[in-house]
């Protein structure tokens, strides 16, 4: 891999960080406790493997192609997680996808903000 273990540790973090980001904003969004926690670290968790595996295999890809399929992956995501986890509930599709758009878009400032 590119990048060493501090960095994905701290993208990991970052990511669940930007998931209750989007439960403050998003209505309908809900990060409680300790299951919402454990939700937030597994969806940052997928996040930084994601980007390794992107960047071990060169893929180049358009940002639009990205933030779609990053969207479709929080939204499964975000549909599953609350039947797993006490404390992480998400009502509606609206709420799935403005969720997943506005993670994506946070995730890339991170990103940015990392590489600089």
């Amino acid at each position: 891999m590119t990048n060493n273990g501090k960095s994905f540790a701290g993208r990991w973090v970052f990511n669940a960080f930007a998931l209750y980001i989007v439960a403050g904003i998003v209505p309908g969004f809900y990060v409680m406790q300790w299951g919402g926690a454990l939700a937030a670290l597994i969806t940052g968790l997928v996040h930084a493997v994601m980007k390794q595996i992107l960047q071990v295999l060169k893929i180049t890809v358009n940002m639009a192609t990205v933030m779609i399929l990053t969207t479709a992956l929080d939204m499964v995501i975000f549909l599953f997680l609350p039947s797993l986890l006490k404390g992480f509930v998400v009502y509606g599709w609206f709420t799935y996808l403005f969720g997943g758009l506005l993670l994506g878009v946070i995730n890339g400032i991170i990103t940015l903000k990392m590489k600089a």
